[in-house]
């Protein structure tokens, strides 16, 4: 009987870890991203609250030279200043709340043991949801404040939520590369493994016609 790897998955070979997939309350999920996401809001709160506190709009400090300052800004638009005219709060406020949503349809489709993704998804919800919150509780945008470069090169001033996310998205990316080699790798052993099985079964049937 010949082995057909297509036909044991349907077409494909299943990842390992499709019959783990649990839903969002599982407690282990829960727990990782209680802890990364809820961590980067609570950071991205209490930085833009200090900032605001003890900064007036506009005003720069030194913390390392002129390399790296501390200036408060309003960022009426997306991470790192991107804007798209008049209606960037509108737009990266519906934006913000898909990307949220997206995010949560990964959480729950990710598996519990799956840590590295479940906690990278946490801190990039972390951050959108602080960036969110920012630009709902502000008419004219998002607080901004680290600002990085050397002389007039400079990047545009951005903030811990800015961070989680732009990090995050990297990360993100990177898990879901690594899952796609993996499972390159996993198809093609599964796929040896069968057609050395077909050749032994092919010589045996072989040496009993006498």
């Amino acid at each position: 009987m010949r082995h057909d790897p297509e036909r044991h998955t349907g077409g494909g070979l299943a990842p390992a870890h499709a019959g783990a997939r649990l839903g969002p309350f599982n407690a282990e999920k829960v727990r990782i991203f209680a802890t990364m996401g809820g961590g980067v809001l609570a950071l991205d709160f209490a930085t833009k609250w200090i900032v605001q506190e003890t900064f007036f709009l506009g005003q720069s400090r030194p913390v390392l030279g002129s390399f790296f300052r501390l200036t408060y800004i309003i960022n009426p638009g997306a991470a790192f200043g991107f804007q798209v005219g008049g209606h960037s709060r509108l737009v990266f406020t519906i934006l913000g709340a898909g990307v949220l949503l997206l995010l949560f349809t990964l959480y729950r489709w990710t598996p519990p043991h799956d840590r590295f993704r479940l906690g990278v998804i946490a801190v990039v919800c972390g951050g959108a949801l602080g960036n969110l919150l920012d630009r709902l509780a502000h008419p004219f945008g998002v607080v901004d404040f680290f600002d990085v470069g050397i002389g007039r090169a400079r990047l545009p001033i951005f903030n811990i939520a800015d961070v989680a996310i732009s990090v995050g998205a990297l990360l993100l990316a990177a898990s879901f590369w690594r899952e796609g080699h993996e499972d390159e790798k996993e198809k093609a052993k599964r796929k040896r493994e069968w057609e050395r099985n077909d050749a032994q079964e092919g010589g045996m049937g072989a040496g009993g016609d006498i």
